[in-house]
């Protein structure tokens, strides 16, 4: 008998919880309504600057006509707020803005990654960051000014950067020369690690 009216208690006991968590439920729904709001409202309009600063940074890197935008959608809420958000980019002049996955080169991609990361450097956690085809279609002043942000963004971030450019290299702390090798039947791939001569070496070979 004991038993049954300790389970009789706790039956009523979590009805009760029940009832005081539905009593909740609408005041806690639109405190969450109206802080995804507001977490909407930053987000445009701190998009607003960052439209601005990554065009900038793009000009930098050889992309002078290059237009950005960034696009809202309104979403089922969750946990990261209200806002599908999808960044458009247009690389030519009379290029309608189309989203970046589908309209940006490698080189592209990577450079437009490059500037979204020198502007996120210091709040991004990601430890190690990779750039293939950075230098696709650039040189000279452009290729040094992409040298340039990757250095900035190493204080922050290990960088990993594959480049055929010295403008590019001498920004590096360390150089890892990649060659391919044909002996007989095969194919192998040798990996070295220049020290401070071979480095000076491997740089004047590139400028030739």
């Amino acid at each position: 008998l004991k038993i049954a009216q300790v389970e009789i208690a706790k039956l009523e006991q979590t009805e009760i919880e029940l009832e005081k968590l539905q009593r909740q439920l609408p005041i806690l729904s639109k405190e969450i309504n109206n802080r995804a709001d507001e977490l909407s409202k930053k987000r445009k309009s701190s998009a607003k600057i960052m439209e601005k600063e990554i065009v900038k940074i793009l000009s930098r890197l050889g992309m002078e006509k290059a237009k950005f935008k960034i696009n809202f959608s309104e979403k089922p809420l969750d946990e990261n707020g209200m806002d599908n958000v999808e960044f458009y980019i247009s690389t030519n002049p009379g290029e309608e803005l189309k989203p970046l996955n589908k309209v940006g080169s490698g080189g592209e991609i990577s450079r437009m990654t490059l500037g979204l990361k020198t502007l996120f450097s210091e709040a991004d956690r990601i430890p190690t960051i990779i750039f293939d085809e950075v230098d696709t279609g650039i040189g000279g002043r452009v290729a040094e000014a992409v040298g340039e942000l990757l250095f900035n963004l190493s204080k922050n971030h290990q960088v990993i950067c594959i480049t055929h450019l010295p403008q590019i290299s001498i920004f590096a702390n360390n150089h890892i020369l990649v060659k391919k090798e044909i002996k007989k039947d095969s194919t192998q791939v040798n990996v070295l690690k220049l020290d401070e001569a071979m480095r000076k070496m491997e740089i004047a070979r590139m400028l030739g």
